[in-house]
């Protein structure tokens, strides 16, 4: 079953360190290119911490929000630094604000997007900015439609997403 395959997948790996490797690049240009004077920064679905690390050594007041508390207590562990264990969904406005907010590679992973983004709005300052990176639904979709036509041409493990964006629909 599909819940079976993401589950035996996740458990052949340590998806939490592939995912830090992976994105350390894509988190370096990030920062290089986004101004961090006395800015606040909130990575939601943050994993492990690896972004809010770097975040913070780049100069941001950054924080970080995971709904799962082992990656919770795992980042705290190897990076020192303090992530909450919390649901997007669910976030209640504590009158806290933040400059930047980043979903990687969360936003289509959520219960609720939907509702996600009106508890976002509600914790961005009055000029702040919401960056999400989000997977192109169009390219999954045909590479899965050639992985199934070509299998051993494609030996890549399907990637797979509880809502599928493309660039049209996620436009805002």
């Amino acid at each position: 079953s599909y819940h079976e395959e993401i589950k035996q997948y996740y458990q052949e790996s340590d998806p939490s360190e592939t995912v830090a490797r992976a994105r350390i690049k894509i988190h370096q240009r990030f920062l290089e290119h986004v101004s961090v004077q006395g800015k606040r920064l909130c990575d939601i679905g943050c994993g492990i911490g690896a972004f809010v690390h770097h975040a913070q050594k780049a100069g941001w007041d950054a924080e970080g929000m995971e709904c799962s508390a082992e990656l919770v207590q795992k980042g705290k562990e190897q990076y020192g630094i303090s992530l909450s264990t919390a649901d997007v969904t669910d976030w209640q406005s504590n009158g806290a604000t933040y400059d930047v907010i980043t979903l990687w590679n969360v936003f289509d992973e959520l219960s609720d997007p939907w509702r996600a983004l009106d508890n976002i709005h509600a914790h961005l300052s009055k000029d702040g900015q919401l960056f999400l990176r989000i997977p192109n639904a169009s390219f999954h979709y045909t590479m899965g439609r050639l992985q199934k036509i070509f299998p051993r041409l494609f030996k890549v493990n399907p990637i797979y997403h509880r809502f599928n964006f493309t660039p049209k629909a996620i436009r805002l």
